[in-house]
């Protein structure tokens, strides 16, 4: 069986052309999609023109090209595309609000019970310096410390901090009662 050359391809392509347009549009879910999917038919037929038999139809056999070409592409759609109602999209919002909110309440209480848990030095340059909003400079003053100190002992507080809210929130996710410095 010799193989198709391109001047009989395209021939019997110009042939064919319009009934596998006139497939498409009929079987088409995007109208705007016809002639992309026309030009994946002929690449196909072109690829595939080996396995033509004279005998059959050309017409007919890129018409069942065609059809396989719609079948992949919704099959690729159909895996691609999460289509959501919009009452259900709503509902995702809300609870993903909510449960923020519900965070943030945990994580301003486990702050509050870990400023709760400082020494009385510790809380009162937490006071001075984000309460009031005292400059470091003249906190580092008030407290008759080095800016260097002032700043170094905010920074280790901080991280002290982040670490007990961290620890306390996780350890409510997980339903521990007791916080780990508190065993």
């Amino acid at each position: 069986m010799a193989v198709m050359d391109q001047s009989h391809f395209e021939a019997y392509w110009n042939d064919a052309a319009p009934r596998v347009r006139t497939f498409l549009a009929a079987a088409c879910r995007d109208p705007a999609s016809v002639d992309d999917f026309l030009q994946d038919v002929a690449m196909t037929a072109w690829r595939k023109r080996r396995e033509f038999e004279e005998e059959r139809s050309f017409e007919a056999w890129t018409v069942g090209i065609a059809r396989f070409v719609l079948l992949r592409h919704r099959r690729d759609a159909a895996r691609q595309k999460v289509i959501l109602a919009p009452d259900l999209i709503e509902r995702i919002e809300t609870l993903t609000v909510a449960e923020r909110a519900e965070s943030d309440d945990d994580r301003r209480q486990a702050l509050a019970a870990c400023v709760a848990a400082l020494g009385e030095s510790a809380r009162a340059l937490l006071k001075i310096r984000y309460e009031t909003g005292t400059p470091l400079a003249e906190a580092a003053e008030q407290l008759g410390r080095s800016h260097g100190a002032v700043r170094t002992a905010l920074a280790r507080l901080r991280d002290s901090l982040r670490r007990c809210v961290r620890d306390r929130v996780d350890g409510a996710h997980r339903g521990d009662d007791v916080h780990e410095e508190e065993r």
